[in-house]
């Protein structure tokens, strides 16, 4: 598959990042949703890799649910 048929998001700035601020389980989600996700919002961030950890699906679907 070519890099520009893979799915991209509503608004794709073209930026990511590989998530290593903490684990979503040990973080906690509150703190990401409330410190974090406006962060990656302000950078125009709209890919975020996530290592498959505990909390990860969550944090995903937190993601997912934020735009």
């Amino acid at each position: 598959m070519e890099l520009n048929e893979y799915p991209r998001p509503a608004n794709d700035t073209g930026i990511g990042v590989h998530w290593t601020v903490g684990y979503a389980a040990a973080v906690g989600l509150s703190k990401i949703r409330e410190i974090w996700i406006p962060e990656l919002k302000a950078m125009g961030v709209k890919w975020v890799k996530v290592f498959n950890h505990d909390g990860a699906l969550d944090f995903c679907e937190l993601l997912l649910a934020e735009g």
